[in-house]
């Protein structure tokens, strides 16, 4: 009896770790196509992983993204951002056209009809835009896990 509840454990332990890492995956592919789609440079994606940081006893996986540009990518920046699809977490999390440099919203130049200027760090040419649209590469990759939670479980749990 307890080798069976010894081999019942290590196939519970097995199969939780299988389950959190197919959704960290489902979640990494779902967040790198939406970045490779609104980026033109990998070097603006930055690092996008999975990161393990699994005890042994708990199986905890993450998405995780390191760019100077996410927050821009994720909640938007400018008239574009603030006239298109918003990010659902925007306000509880305290971010949206306005917030990344100045401490308030209003101030700067983000809301400015004209637009404004910004030079690339490469090559050192200036271009001008008006911002650019919320593309939420961690929030639907979010989303993209929870829609898939129970298929996965019944997948893994099942088998």
């Amino acid at each position: 009896m307890a080798d069976q509840i010894h081999d019942y454990r290590m196939d519970l332990q097995e199969k939780c770790e299988e389950f959190a890492y197919r959704l960290s995956e489902i979640g990494l592919q779902k967040a790198e196509s939406i970045l490779i789609e609104h980026v033109d440079t990998g070097q603006t994606i930055g690092s996008l992983r999975v990161e393990d940081s699994s005890d042994g006893k708990v199986t905890k996986m993450a998405v995780v993204v390191e760019s100077n540009a996410i927050l821009f990518l994720e909640f938007g920046t400018g008239l574009v951002a603030d006239s298109g699809e918003k990010n659902p977490k925007a306000g509880e999390l305290g971010y949206g056209p306005g917030t990344y440099s100045n401490s308030q919203k209003g101030k700067g130049h983000w809301n400015d009809p004209n637009g404004w200027w910004y030079q690339k760090e490469e090559g050192g040419e200036w271009y001008h835009t008006h911002g650019i649209e919320a593309c939420m590469p961690m929030y639907k990759a979010s989303v993209e896990m929870r829609d898939k939670i129970v298929e996965i479980a019944k997948e893994v749990f099942t088998s």
